[in-house]
Formats: structure tokens, sequence, C-alpha cells
């Protein structure tokens, strides 16, 4: 009778333990969610068209004045060719993938 009763006081002390634990866990990440800064896209002016800019909160993560994987440096032509490949970018810089940009998909958002 002893030795069930010690066993379960040594039971409840690791369950308790290990639930402590999680909501110490889950409080932290919540806490770390809040100080980070959201991740967007600009697209700017440059000398002769547009690029884009990945900021974090006032701190540029990418500077991008002209088209990415050609050989020259080229701005984009419009607006909405600098959002294309910004999107496509700023999705990959979210889910902390490679965030090169190939001439193939270059090709395939119609960017010349």
């Amino acid at each position: 009778m002893k030795k069930k009763k010690t066993k379960n006081i040594i039971l409840y002390t690791i369950i308790s333990i290990l639930a402590i634990l999680t909501i110490f866990s889950i409080l932290k990440s919540k806490d770390s969610s809040k100080n980070r800064k959201e991740i967007l896209l600009e697209v700017v002016s440059v000398k002769g068209g547009y690029g884009y800019q990945i900021k974090e909160g006032n701190r540029i993560l990418i500077d991008q004045p002209f088209i990415p994987a050609i050989s020259e440096e080229k701005a984009f032509k419009s607006r909405e060719d600098a959002q294309k490949v910004g999107e496509l970018v700023l999705k990959r810089v979210k889910n902390h993938t490679d965030f090169s940009v190939s001439v193939k998909e270059l090709r395939e958002l119609n960017i010349e």
C-alpha cells in the first residue's frame, strides 16, 4: 500500500512538472511573438524605374533596386513588376526559405 502511494506521488510530481514546463513554453512563445515586428514589402522608385525593399519595422532586410537574377543592373519597368517579384521574395523570407529568384521564375511572372 505504501509503495503504491509513493509511486502515485512520483507520477503526480512528474505530471505537474511537465504541465508547468508546457505552460511556461506556451507563455514564452506568445511573448516573443509580440516583440517581433511585421515583415513588409515596399515598392520604391529608383533611377530608371522601380525596385523593392523588404523591411522589418524600420530595418531594411533586403534592398533590391534592380531585377534580380539577370546579368545587368536594370530597374523594374513598372511598379507592378517590382510588386510581383517582391511578394515572391517576401513570402519566402516569411517562410524562412531561400529567397533567391531565378530567371525561370522571372519569365513565369512575365518580367522583362
